[in-house]
């Protein structure tokens, strides 16, 4: 009767540790899974970035620096371009009032 009672006991005390042990296991092996899954993704998506900025330089070389995007119909320009002809078109948007040529001539002819 008591060495079924260890017995019984040992397998009990065994059956625990196997239990623990192997979730221990699944748990770390979860992490290391997760690690390197994410490091494959996150090479994986710089990779696709970088291609695609790539291939976009070689179609348009007028992008200077920056960075043009297109989503779907809108159309993101964060280009030194963009910005370049974006300061042309205000400044040729401005327009001098007559009163200062005016001003200006009355002062050439005094002169």
């Amino acid at each position: 009767m008591q060495f079924r009672r260890r017995l019984r006991s040992r397998i009990v005390l065994s059956f625990l540790l196997f239990g623990t042990l192997l979730s221990a296991l699944f748990a770390l092996s979860t992490l290391f899974l997760q690690n390197y899954l994410e490091d494959q993704l996150i090479g994986a998506t710089l990779k696709q970035e970088l291609d695609d900025y790539v291939t976009q330089l070689r179609l348009d070389p007028s992008v200077i620096g920056g960075i043009k995007i297109q989503k779907g119909s809108t159309y993101y320009d964060f280009s030194i371009e963009g910005n370049l002809k974006k300061l042309r078109e205000m400044l040729t948007e401005v327009s001098i009032p007559e009163t200062l040529i005016q001003i200006g001539e009355g002062d050439a002819n005094k002169g």
